[in-house]
Parts: structure tokens; sequence; C-alpha cells
């Protein structure tokens, strides 16, 4: 139930963003990679706390994570330029 609550968030956060804001292909490439690897920073932070494994968790967190905001923060200075 969580991820079918998060996938409408996403989906909507992303449909209010399509219609009011033009942006570049480039811009819509970094946002859809970011939330990707957010969403794989989830599944796995949380997979690995379910498994009893949290050095994992934390390790996988900070690997998909990092890149992942990068990507965000990448995203959002493109769009505001």
């Amino acid at each position: 139930m969580g991820w079918f609550i998060y996938g409408l968030l996403m989906g909507g956060g992303i449909t209010v963003l399509a219609v009011n804001v033009s942006l570049a292909w480039y811009v819509w490439l970094l946002i859809a990679l970011s939330l990707v690897m957010f969403s794989l920073t989830l599944q796995h932070y949380f997979g690995s706390l379910k498994e009893q494994e949290p050095t994992p968790a934390r390790r996988g967190a900070l690997a998909l994570g990092l890149p992942a905001l990068a990507l965000a923060i990448a995203a959002i200075i493109t769009a505001l330029v």
C-alpha cells in the first residue's frame, strides 16, 4: 500500500509540474533519473532493514541517495537558469 501511495504522489507531482512549467528535455531527463534513483534508494533501504541488515541499508542509502540528490540539485539548478 505504501508503494501505491508513493506512486500516486510522484505521478501527481509530475502531472502538476508538466501542466504548469515548460522545461527542456534534459531537465525532464534529470528529474526522471533522480526519481528513479530515489525510488531505488527507498526500496534498498527499507528492504535491507526488513531483512535485519542495518549497515548495508545505510551504505546503500548513501551509495544510491547521494547521486540521486546530486541529480535532483542539477535538475533544479538547470531549470532555474
